[in-house]
């Protein structure tokens, strides 16, 4: 075990928990689909999305190896969607959101959350 002048320990702890923080809000990005794109009438619902968000999110697990997967999944599930054009939609924003938010954790080194 390696020994840290007392100031330093307070100054890591820090550290992993902003660290922590932000791969946990990573995974919440897997979990919590964007919003609805209206569909024709101004209808925010349907019905066909509601089994494609249940398919995606039963894959989708608490490990790091799932950012690489994500987009995977969801364009294989995609055809529970049929052709709802505005559903397909919302699935691609869903899949740039977490795309997105990994690609910045990527170019952070872990001394970035200081």
């Amino acid at each position: 075990m390696t020994f840290f002048p007392y100031h330093f320990r307070g100054l890591i702890s820090v550290m992993q928990c902003r660290y922590t923080e932000h791969w946990l809000s990573s995974f919440d990005d897997c979990y919590n689909e964007p919003p609805p794109v209206l569909h024709r009438g101004g209808k925010d619902y349907c019905p066909m999305w509601r089994k494609f968000r249940n398919v995606v999110v039963a894959q989708v697990k608490r490990e790091t190896a799932i950012f690489s997967s994500f987009g995977r999944i969801v364009e294989s599930e995609k055809r529970h969607l049929k052709d709802c054009r505005h559903c397909i939609i919302r699935a691609d924003k869903w899949t740039d959101k977490v795309q997105r938010h990994i690609w910045d954790a990527e170019d952070s080194p872990f001394t970035s959350f200081l």
